[in-house]
């Protein structure tokens, strides 16, 4: 695999450079998940995505060994190639035939700390202020944490089942993070604590509807434009060329 033509990837397309066609698949997988569950992200809408990446078909490529060293080697080619634009990947966690996975642009991330409210309550919730290279590190860390015990939760709770014993207690995920999905400090507050919501869109809001509203248009709107254009042939690269 070369990263020569990553950024080449489209909807359809034959084999890319310096890829056979199973790797071409792998990477045409990967760029339409990225676009599908990031296109905000690769707009320059909002901060950091995270989704997960379904790899079943690719599976049945390869053994799985030589499968997570061909995920090791796609992540290293993209990350390089869209380092370039500004743009950060990372595979946080791999677990049946699922990729965990946080896109992110550092620039984004330094504007959410440079509210200062926004870095007193990361802050507060034991993250790392000091730049976005330090945040991003401390909530891939508890994001890994998270996602290990719960697949360790769900293991426990399948042997306690098997035995007639409760299932056990999940540990929650880190809400306070949805500052760095683009959510406001106003409703990331408000669904920690339980308040009422006002609104739903893209997130829960709990502040004025109709700002609310708007903000929740214009970035359907961010994302619809960016997977339409994808859908219509346009390549990952040319979609990271104007955002």
């Amino acid at each position: 695999m070369s990263g020569n033509d990553a950024l080449e990837v489209r909807r359809t397309f034959g084999v890319l450079e310096g890829c056979d066609e199973a790797e071409s698949e792998l990477c045409r997988e990967f760029a339409e998940t990225l676009v599908r569950r990031a296109s905000a992200v690769i707009c320059g809408a909002k901060p950091v995505a995270l989704y997960s990446w379904c790899v079943r078909d690719a599976r049945e490529m390869w053994p799985e060994s030589v499968l997570e060293a061909k995920l090791g080697e796609l992540f290293e080619v993209y990350r390089a190639a869209l380092r370039d634009h500004g743009l950060e990947i990372e595979p946080l966690h791999f677990s049946r035939s699922r990729v965990m996975t946080m896109a992110y642009r550092p620039r984004l991330v330094e504007d959410v700390l440079s509210d200062p409210r926004n870095r007193a309550f990361l802050a507060r919730s034991g993250y790392c202020v000091d730049g976005a290279e330090g945040l991003v590190r401390s909530m891939r860390l508890r994001l890994l944490a998270f996602y290990q015990t719960r697949e360790k939760d769900a293991c426990t709770c399948s042997k306690a089942a098997a035995h007639g014993f409760p299932a056990s207690s999940e540990q929650g995920f880190p809400h306070e993070m949805g500052l760095l999905f683009g959510y406001p400090l106003e409703d990331v507050r408000g669904f920690i604590s339980g308040g009422k919501a006002t609104c739903r869109g893209a997130w829960i809001s709990y502040g004025d509807v109709a700002k609310s509203r708007r903000r929740f248009e214009a970035l359907s709107r961010i994302e619809r434009e960016c997977r339409g254009r994808y859908r219509a042939g346009a390549t990952l690269g040319a979609l990271l060329e104007s955002a």
